[in-house]
């Protein structure tokens, strides 16, 4: 390739460079592809990748109580699925949400329209099921392990009991989803 054809990278924050219409994220500097990595938070602290932050835009910005994201095989899902929890989901712990701050400091949805999607960083509880591990041979297992996920984000949210934002009705649901996994 002639130098007068090689691609520009502007550095725009720690292991972040803008390319003509694509930001590149590697934090690492070891220009691998985190293949196999389909979790955002380890891919980004083991590997290149473009930044596709600005799906979390679209999702703001589309207006849909559903939003139903259909793929070929292979394509980024699950990359992206996770990407929108680690950016919505609520903080949990003393150090959280300073570590999911410096996770999206820097991409494009960071600084998109003067930051203005930063207040939804970190704001919402967020439940995600992924169907990945409902492989089974039969409807009555697959039911039970789709039953096992619902039980275990219910869980992964007991915190909502006693929040004044859920109602009654739904606080109340809490006991019946939990009583198998001992909350």
């Amino acid at each position: 390739m002639a130098t007068e054809d090689a691609v520009q990278l502007t550095r725009v924050g720690k292991g972040i460079w803008q390319a003509p219409g694509a930001r590149i994220i590697d934090r690492t500097g070891t220009k691998r592809l985190p293949i196999g990595d389909d979790g955002f938070a380890s891919a980004m602290g083991r590997g290149t990748l473009v930044d596709k932050t600005m799906l979390i835009a679209d999702v703001l910005d589309s207006g849909g109580k559903c939003i139903l994201f259909c793929r070929p095989r292979r394509f980024g899902k699950t990359l992206n699925m996770t990407m929108l929890k680690a950016f919505f989901e609520l903080p949990a712990g003393r150090f959280a949400h300073e570590q999911m701050t410096d996770l999206f400091e820097g991409t494009e949805i960071w600084d998109a329209d003067g930051g203005r999607y930063r207040a939804h960083q970190g704001a919402y509880p967020v439940v995600r099921i992924s169907f990945n591990t409902v492989k089974r041979p039969d409807w009555p297992g697959s039911y039970g392990a789709i039953h096992t996920l619902v039980e275990m984000e219910y869980a992964r949210h007991d915190y909502l009991k006693t929040s004044p934002a859920l109602n009654a009705e739904g606080a109340g649901l809490f006991p019946a989803r939990c009583r198998r996994r001992g909350r």
